[in-house]
Formats: C-alpha cells, structure tokens, sequence
C-alpha cells in the first residue's frame, strides 16, 4: 500500500548574504548567515533544512569562487550547529560538519587554542535566556561562528562577550 503522505509547514526565516569589500586596500568577501534552528520537534529529520541550507550556501560560495575568486572568504553567522554535532542520519550533514570540510572555523586559531593556555576555550554562544536575565551564564553549545576559507596564519584576538554577568546589562527590577 502506498504511504500516507506526511503534511508539515515549515516557515523558513533564515538565509545568507554576502558582500565584496576593500579593507586596508585589501579585497574581502563577508557573508553572513542565519541557518533554520534543528527543529528538534521533526525527530531525527529535523536537521534536512539546516543542511539543505548549509549545503546551499557552501555551492553557491563555490560557484562564486569559480566566476570571481577571493580568497579572503570570511563566513560568519548563528549556524545553529555546533561542532559537536553528529550526522544522525545518513545524508543529514550537520552545518558545521559541512562547513569545517572546507573552511577553518577560527576559533580554532586563536592564541592558546591549540595548547589550552588562556582564555576559556569552549567558546559557547546558545543560549542565554530570552530577555538576558538570568545572571549565571546559561551558554551551552557554539553555534555562532567564524569560518574562513584560507586559514588564517594569525588570530589576535577571539573571545565571547557576553557570557559573564560582567559583560552584562543588569536587568530591571520589576516591582
């Protein structure tokens, strides 16, 4: 018997865009993208938009990359995929996964990543509470990131704002 076609809307609000810019007298490409959250609420398939997506911006950069290259490629964004992220289904590539294959994620990159020396070196960005109220930082995966298509010979600086009540506008006492 034939299967029962399954209906759901899904609503996408996220894509990507892109600039060619001189900085220094230097060109530049900056894109910046926003990817579909997991949409855990679809099971183990909830990942095929984000991938989908992921998958498109990567081509279409590679096409880019044919007609106009530059190879100071800078892709940033919330790629709702963190680096710890599995395929979970054969074919359902996590962004990061995707992009990690072609681009260096440079948080790698900055001082005393590769040692362990420094900063804190998780790097979490997801997720804080909606208004920034809660005053211990509820940061728990990395999906706001930096991916470069050379990789970068040095990183200054790279560090998160915002994850220490410090850094932190203080709320406003309701009462």
């Amino acid at each position: 018997p034939p299967l029962d076609p399954i209906t759901r809307t899904v609503r996408f609000e996220r894509g990507f865009v892109g600039v060619d810019a001189m900085v220094d007298g230097r060109p530049y490409r900056f894109i910046n993208t926003h990817l579909e959250t997991r949409l855990e609420s679809f099971g183990p398939f909830g990942r095929y938009f984000q991938t989908a997506q992921a998958y498109e911006l990567r081509d279409t950069l590679v096409v880019l990359q044919l007609f106009a290259p530059n190879p100071r490629q800078i892709v940033v964004g919330d790629f709702n995929s963190d680096p710890r992220d599995v395929e979970e289904v054969p074919g359902i590539v996590p962004p990061y996964q995707i992009f990690s294959s072609s681009h260096t994620d440079v948080w790698t990159r900055r001082p005393g990543a590769a040692t362990g020396k420094g900063a804190p070196l998780l790097g979490r960005t997801c997720c804080q509470e909606e208004d920034l109220g809660n005053f211990k930082s509820a940061l728990y995966e990395r999906v706001d990131l930096i991916f470069s298509l050379t990789p970068p010979k040095k990183v200054q600086d790279a560090r998160v704002l915002g994850d220490s009540v410090s850094e932190k506008t203080r709320p406003i006492a309701m009462g």
